[in-house]
Parts: C-alpha cells; structure tokens; sequence
C-alpha cells in the first residue's frame, strides 16, 4: 500500500480526504523536542481528540448577515443534552441542530456544551473567519482583509485547480493559475482593488501546446514575475513578463528531458546572483527520477544540470516542492518522500533523510529571520536548523492535524508560521496563540484541488489566499 500511495503522489495525484468539521477545536498536541540526526528519532503522531463535529448545510466562504445551519454529530454515545452559544449574531437551536444568523465580519464562535448520562461536560469551540458581504465592503474593508472571495477569472472556463499567489512590496498582487478547460496557464495583476488577467501559455498555432498543471511563481524586488511551468511533449518552460511583453524559454536541455509522468516544480531568485532565476525540476534517470536544476545566464540561455544527492544512494530523487535560497546562494531542496539536501555550482550536493515521510502532493517552505526552514509535509510542520556542512543539524516535528492533509501552504507572519489546508472540501486557516497551541479557523468550503496558496500583503499586512471554489479561481 505504501508503495501504491507514493507512486499516486509522485504522479501529482491525491487520494479523497475524509471529510471533517467545518470548524475545528482549538487545540493541538505540543511539539515535538529537538532531533539530534545522528542520535535522535522523533516520536509518533498523536490525534487531536475531538467530541463533536459539525455538518454544515450551506457551501462556500461564510458571509456576514447570511443563515446557517448546522447539525453536531458526537463521537460519544452517552450524549444526553447540547447546549449551543455563539459569539454573535442571532442563535436558533433545537437539540443537535442549530440555524445561526452570522454577526458583521469578523472572528466568531460557536461553542457546544454537552452533558452526559454520568452528568460530565464536553465543551467544543469552533472558529470561523466571517466575511464582508459584497454589497457593504468598503475601502475600510479591504484593509481588514475580511472580504467576500472575488473569482479571478470571470469566463466561462473552469479555473483554479492550481494557484500560486505572491505580492510585491507595492502592494500589487501577482497570481498564476490553471485552466482546466482549454489547458493553459494563466497570470494574474491585482492592483489593491481590481483583477486584471491574461494568458502566458497555452494551445496556438505554431506557437504553445498543451500546459501541464505544475507550475509555479516568484516575484522580484521590482514586481517583476518570473514562472515555471510545463507544457505535455515540450518539457520544461520559463515565462516572465516586461512591461506588457511576455518572454517564453524552454528551459530543459535534452541530455536533461523532463520525467515524462511530470512531478513539482520549483523556482526561486538567487540573491547572491543579483535574483538570478533558479528552476528545479524532476528529469529522467533512466529508471530513477532525478533532481535537475537550471539557473538563467542569459536570454534563452540556462546553465542545467542533474543533482545526484549522496543519500538515499538508490531509488528516486525528485523534488517535492518548493525550494529556498540562503543569502549566500545555497539552495535548499526537499526531494525523493523524505529527503533534504543543498545545492550550490561548483560545490559537492549533500543530502539527508527525514522523519516522517512527506504526506503531500507540494511540500511547501519558507526560511525564518534565524535562517531555521519550516517544511509543510501535510500532517507535520518540521522545524530545520541547517548545518554548515550538513543540510540538517537538528530539526523539531510540530503536528498541525491527526490526519493527512495534502494540500495546503505555508506562510511566516511575525515571525510565526502560519498554515492553510484543505480537508476534503473545508477550508482551515491554522495560526499558534501566544502559547504556541494551534488555533483553527474554518473559511468555508472550497473545491478539490492540487494546490491553494497563501500570501502577506507588505503594505497592510493583511493574509491574502486563493483556492478553487465551484469551476472558478477565487482570491480573499
């Protein structure tokens, strides 16, 4: 089974989730100590235990002023009453069911107070991020960041399945996205207030072909895009955009072909090298897949090489997600199910292997203030303090559900992670208390896909997201 998972992942494939509350407890089990590599294993996962769940009717984000009803399930069957309470708005209950008229944007909560046949209370709080209607959204309003999702893309295309969102220290949005409907990749300009999109790649004549669902984004110190992506029997392509000019290179060479099932794909900017365009993908190794990196020297010109890491020394070595530089031009790369490793030109790759496995189809990254890495791998958030010789010195294992949660991204806000993931089709935004205990925030339900994203605007510091909802690319 193992076996069969790891090759449905690899192939960019995810196995349904079970559905789960569309709110969730606030409360986590504490991290994990320091791993010591040479000495040290983490321990096992434990669950969150949970007394209720809740069904909801509706669909969608929740809107401020709109009806909901929900109905409490129980893990438990010695329930004999529930009590609900919510923060605000206007609560009708009857027994296990509640109909709850929701308050102005904003957090709200709703609280369930059971008892059972021995007289004991259970007590569950669930959270939920309320947001503007957008018939009352203001200039105010958008500051707060508790809008009404707005569709990117208003064709008749379905679009969505796969975002990437970034912005730059404007302020300006930059998104891409994947038309399911006429396979293509699409880039998005958010100016504060409005979307603006137009096509990168896609089907033409003579021109394009059929654009494959990985790809991704970075932005430069001038709002400049840079994009990664692949197109089906033309491997590997790179995209960046001048005034209203699009510049399009094939990146892979063809001693270096792309892995013909395709798998993620990287890009970040060097800052030793004025942000030179970095790109990392999964080439053939003939029957092992291999790391292969390409960094742009020139117009249409890309220096690219395979990386073969030390460890494991058999099996494949694909990269599994996003990647990061340090300032000194040492790229951080997780690869193969469990793997890290760096790599820099001219220097010798090394690599190390983790515990747990990755449990997600796009391991996501970012690099503190302390040079530590935290990686999203699904369930985990690992904490990595790099070595100078070695890719890991130590590492910590915090738990973010009980279960596998494939899709999601990760983000640093004050210098604290924040997580958004989807379970099955709800929405959760997962951001530490001041005691460093997860709290939960349900935003709706949303669509199945690949990949959502997660991104601080600088100017207002407001948490932006955008994911699939119904056939439509969504931004809030």
């Amino acid at each position: 089974m193992a076996s069969l998972f790891s090759k449905a992942r690899l192939l960019g494939l995810f196995f349904p989730l079970a559905l789960v509350a569309c709110g969730e407890p606030g409360s986590s089990v504490p991290s994990h100590p320091s791993i010591n590599p040479s000495t040290d294993v983490p321990f096992p996962t434990l669950p969150r235990a949970t007394a209720f769940s809740l069904k909801r009717e509706n669909q969608g984000p929740y809107l401020e002023r709109t009806v909901e009803r929900f109905r409490a399930v129980s893990s438990r069957s010695d329930v004999r009453s529930v009590l609900w309470s919510a923060s605000g708005g206007t609560l009708e209950t009857q027994g296990m069911e509640a109909t709850w008229t929701l308050p102005r944007a904003g957090t709200a909560t709703l609280t369930l107070t059971a008892e059972t046949d021995a007289g004991q209370q259970l007590t569950e709080t669930f959270q939920y991020r309320v947001s503007a209607e957008a018939s009352s959204q203001s200039e105010g309003a958008w500051a707060s960041g508790l809008l009404a999702p707005v569709a990117v893309d208003t064709s008749n295309d379905e679009t969505g399945s796969t975002c990437d969102l970034a912005f730059d220290s404007a302020g300006n949005g930059h998104l891409i996205y994947f038309n399911e409907t006429h396979p293509s990749i699409w880039y998005g300009f958010w100016n504060g207030s409005t979307w603006t999109t137009q096509l990168v790649d896609g089907m033409g004549f003579n021109t394009g072909g059929i654009v494959m669902e990985p790809m991704a984004l970075a932005v430069d110190a001038t709002g400049r895009p840079h994009i990664v992506y692949m197109i089906g029997g033309k491997s590997v392509w790179y995209a960046t955009l001048s005034g209203t000019t699009w510049t399009r290179e094939r990146v892979d060479a063809g001693a270096y072909p792309l892995y013909p099932y395709g798998s993620p794909v990287a890009i970040a900017l060097d800052p030793s090298q004025g942000n030179r365009p970095t790109i990392v993908y999964s080439g053939d190794g003939n029957s092992n897949w291999r790391t292969v990196v390409a960094y742009r020297t020139g117009a249409n010109t890309w220096n690219v090489s395979p990386v073969l890491f030390p460890v494991p020394t058999s099996g494949h070595q694909f990269p599994s997600g996003e990647i990061a530089f340090d300032p000194t031009g040492k790229l951080y790369i997780p690869y193969g199910i469990n793997a890290f490793g760096t790599w820099k030109p001219a220097t010798t790759p090394v690599g190390y292997e983790l515990l747990p496995s990755f449990e997600t189809t796009y391991t996501s990254m970012v690099r503190t203030g302390s040079g530590h890495l935290l990686l999203r791998t699904g369930r985990n958030l690992l904490d990595i303090t790099p070595g100078t010789t070695q890719p890991v010195a130590s590492f910590s294992t915090s738990n973010i559900e009980a279960t596998e949660t494939q899709v999601g991204d990760l983000i640093l806000v004050g210098g604290k992670p924040q997580e958004l993931h989807l379970h099955g089709n709800s929405l959760e935004m997962v951001i530490p208390n001041a005691n460093n205990y997860w709290t939960y925030t349900s935003l709706g339900t949303a669509s199945p896909s690949t990949r959502i994203s997660l991104a601080q605007r600088p100017t207002t510091s407001v948490v932006h997201y955008c994911f699939k909802s119904g056939s439509k690319v969504m931004f809030q």
